[in-house]
């Protein structure tokens, strides 16, 4: 297959996959709203911007194991990109462990208060801890193991099928949040922990393509693998103040809105965000091109 027709493939399966996503989440905000009311929306709205914090806790690692995994392709170096698909995997487990429980004994310290920083009313303080740290464990699985796998499917320049996997689960997760808004007890724990839920199930489904896939594939449970890993990281460090400054423009918003105007004015401008949003996730050229 030409670069060229790679490059084609990759943004217009892309651009499906952002557009499903975007179009389910803009179809399931009235639900949402309906079956939660402004201001619980507007706490699930103020809680994912916080744990989306927790991407800069990546260091643009999975990137820098991205690029290896081609340079090894390249090389037609399976054993390699093992080595580096599995000690990404196991160079992230005790960080998502530490950062978990540094989390819980925040939201949980006496010292500190929900309430005062998001300007939440009380009766969800507690629903706010718990969703936080429901909603931190599956972001950060999302984030760290999720990019570990898709390093490996646009390392090996296979986008389009990365993409397809994102379409499928997408079109499916949104009917099945949409039946539980429609017919299901609505809470603001029960919609994280579906959520959380769904990337689990997605997580692993990505996980059995590629193995079925690549059938070199193998994670190595071994200190070689995250030797593999390690040098990575003094490549990596240069793209974390490009992360974090990402981070803060995109996630920073909803937390400032609720801390000086309410949650209900979050969820208004929630929907309004995703609305607008919509046209710059048309065109995913750069994420389509081969590594």
């Amino acid at each position: 297959m030409s670069h060229i027709k790679t490059i084609g493939l990759g943004t217009i399966s892309g651009t499906i996959a952002n557009m499903v996503a975007l179009a389910a989440g803009i179809i399931t905000v009235p639900l949402l709203v309906r079956a939660l009311g402004t201001d619980a929306y507007g706490l699930l709205g103020v809680v994912s911007s916080l744990v989306g914090f927790v991407g800069m806790a990546d260091l643009g690692l999975t990137s820098t194991i991205m690029n290896a995994i081609s340079y090894a392709k390249a090389r037609d170096d399976h054993s390699a990109i093992s080595r580096l698909y599995s000690g990404g995997l196991l160079l992230y487990m005790p960080l998502m462990l530490f950062l978990i429980g540094l989390a819980a004994l925040v939201v949980y310290a006496p010292w500190f208060s929900l309430e005062k920083l998001l300007n939440i009313p009380p009766v969800f303080e507690e629903v706010a801890q718990l969703a936080i740290l429901v909603m931190l464990a599956y972001t950060m699985m999302n984030a760290f193991w999720g990019g570990v796998v898709k390093a490996v499917y646009h390392g090996v320049n296979e986008v389009v099928v990365y993409n397809a996997i994102q379409t499928t689960y997408n079109v499916a997760f949104a009917l099945a949040f949409i039946a539980y808004l429609l017919w299901g007890h609505v809470t603001v724990l029960g919609v994280a922990l579906m959520q959380g839920g769904g990337a689990v199930v997605r997580l692993i489904i990505q996980h059995v393509i590629a193995r079925v896939r690549y059938r070199w594939l193998s994670f190595v449970l071994s200190t070689e693998s995250v030797h593999a890993v390690r040098p990575l990281l003094k490549y990596s460090a240069v793209l974390f103040f490009a992360t974090a400054a990402t981070a803060i423009l995109e996630r920073s918003d909803n937390i400032v809105i609720a801390h000086f105007l309410g949650l209900a004015t979050v969820a208004v401008y929630s929907l309004a965000y995703k609305l607008f949003y919509l046209p710059s996730a048309m065109l995913p050229i750069v994420t389509a091109s081969a590594p």
